[in-house]
């Protein structure tokens, strides 16, 4: 799997391509999500257009994100999930916990900093 970060404005947009799993993809995205956070960056999109599938532990890593954002006062939102990635959150019923958005402009103004 393939992790890269790109930045707009306060909001970090971390993508994703590949299969989120156990193993080395797992600990690849909770890694840079670290890095991230130790570095102040709190707000972040996960861009999961080109995340192919996730199992169990891909779903751990981004509740990972989501609650260690949150301690920091910031928020992680999902853009562009496929409906394969999309119903593992709702067979798990977390579809309710993350925001989903279709596109870039409005998954990052969702998570902006009050002006």
């Amino acid at each position: 799997m393939d992790v890269t970060v790109s930045e707009r404005g306060p909001v970090s947009v971390v993508s994703l391509r590949g299969t989120l799993a156990i193993g080395a993809a797992d600990e690849k995205f909770r890694q840079k999500i670290r890095e991230l956070l130790d570095g102040g960056r709190v707000r972040i999109v996960v861009d999961c257009s080109e995340l192919r599938t996730m199992d169990s532990t891909g779903l751990n890593a981004f509740l990972f994100a989501l609650t260690e954002s949150g301690k920091k006062g910031g928020a992680v939102t999902l853009l562009s999930p496929n409906e394969r990635v999309l119903s593992v959150f709702k067979t798990t019923q977390l579809d309710d916990v993350f925001q989903v958005h279709g596109e870039l402009d409005d998954a990052v103004a969702s998570i902006q900093p009050p002006s």
